[in-house]
């Protein structure tokens, strides 16, 4: 279906990517970029759409609309561990990484990589978000890692900043996920049109069998 599958890539990082990844596996799939509620108008131009590929709030915010599926871009152990090495040569020894749960999964962790200490803070809105950060240096992180909410809330105060910038291998990861949904969905549809298709016929054949007798 023409369209059936839209990236809505939040900032201008993930747009070069997708574009790139579209183009390496030689894909029609559109790429948008747009950051939350605007999102949702523009896949307005897409009523074939039932199938979007995006990250953090961007993807939450489409999880609203009826009848579409949401791909979320998920940021691998090694997208934090780049964020977090910035910070620890930066001087950085106590880390809060603070995101939505989409991005860097529902379950919060405190570990430590050598004497440096590593907080990680799932949230699921920019408000828990914001709030968290604050919170996170209140109470001594002297360095944040995360999502756009994250790191212009933590410019507000004299700590170091990192974003979680997603990989080219990662949103290639999300196309080809949103492919396979795409194909077990043409499936399930394929099996219930045969289902329907066998049951008129059975309604069909009771119809002609009792009209005979």
């Amino acid at each position: 279906m023409k369209d059936s599958i839209v990236f809505i890539a939040p900032n201008s990082h993930i747009n070069a990517l997708a574009q790139s990844a579209v183009s390496q596996l030689n894909l029609n799939i559109p790429v948008i970029e747009a950051y939350d509620h605007n999102a949702i108008e523009a896949l307005r131009k897409y009523p074939s759409c039932h199938i979007v590929i995006s990250r953090g709030g961007t993807a939450n915010y489409i999880k609203g609309i009826k009848g579409i599926t949401v791909v979320d871009l998920t940021a691998s152990f090694f997208d934090i561990q780049k964020s977090l090495n910035e910070l620890i040569a930066k001087g950085c020894k106590k880390i809060a990484v603070v995101s939505q749960d989409n991005v860097i999964g529902p379950t919060p962790a405190d570990f430590s990589i050598n004497d440096i200490e590593v907080e990680l803070h799932p949230c699921s809105n920019a408000e828990e978000i914001m709030n968290t950060v604050n919170t996170c240096i209140r109470n001594g992180a002297d360095g944040i890692v995360g999502c756009v909410v994250a790191v212009e809330t933590a410019r507000q105060h004299a700590v170091e900043v990192a974003p979680v910038e997603v990989d080219f291998y990662s949103v290639k990861k999300g196309i080809l996920q949103a492919l396979e949904l795409e194909h077990n969905l043409d499936n399930q549809e394929r099996t219930i049109d045969r289902l329907e298709s066998l049951l008129n016929n059975i309604e069909e054949g009771v119809i002609i069998f009792d009209a005979g007798n």
